[in-house]
């Protein structure tokens, strides 16, 4: 897939403020206290972290490379496969 077409199909869930495409790179700056957690020790689950993604069926394979300006505890990014806000 060439880099001119490869976020044509990709959809955001929970949109960053700020996000920009640069050739074969996504480029985030996220929202304060954004999240997703499941069933963690104090109870609470959060479902407002940004996704981007795009839906696939059957096999598939995927490969990325994170880079992050990470300044707090906790702050990370990485590759999520989501089967459902619940799952």
């Amino acid at each position: 897939m060439s880099t001119t077409d490869w976020k044509a199909d990709l959809t955001w869930l929970n949109p960053p403020p700020h996000h920009d495409f640069a050739g074969g790179t996504v480029h985030v700056r996220t929202g304060k206290e954004t999240d997703f957690w499941r069933e963690t020790f104090y109870g609470f689950w959060r479902d407002n972290g940004h996704f981007l993604y795009r839906p696939v069926a059957g096999d598939f394979s995927a490969e990325v490379t994170v880079k992050g300006d990470y300044r707090v505890l906790y702050d990370q990014a990485g590759l999520m496969v989501r089967l459902s806000e619940t799952l």
